[in-house]
């Protein structure tokens, strides 16, 4: 889920309420196809003339055989962990700075 919420961290999505999660998921639509499409894309679903599982497997990995498509998941996953692994670090480096200069560190 990295990523797809601008500002917000693994743990913020992790502990998002479900209207935090409708916000933020409006934003987004918002966001990449304007406030019309967007209202459109929301009355298409409400009205089930728009399948989602079928557009996805129909256009999403269009040509990409389950391999390929686990292999794509694999590395999204291995950067995932590493992004994870680089701010975890940071955030360490951050604290011990914060120590180092004598102000008060909560992790």
């Amino acid at each position: 889920m990295l990523g797809l919420v601008p500002g917000w961290n693994d743990e913020m999505i992790q502990n998002a309420t479900t209207d935090a999660i409708m916000v933020a998921g409006m934003n987004c639509l918002m966001e990449k196809l304007g406030v019309v499409e967007a209202e459109m894309f929301l009355a298409m679903i409400r009205e089930n003339t728009f399948d989602y599982t079928e557009w996805r497997r129909d256009n999403l990995w269009q040509g990409m055989s389950i391999d390929e498509i686990f292999q794509l998941a694999a590395e999204r996953e291995k950067e995932r962990m590493q992004e994870l692994e680089v701010r975890s670090l940071a955030r360490r480096l951050e604290c011990r700075c914060k120590v180092q200069s004598g102000r008060a560190v909560t992790p």
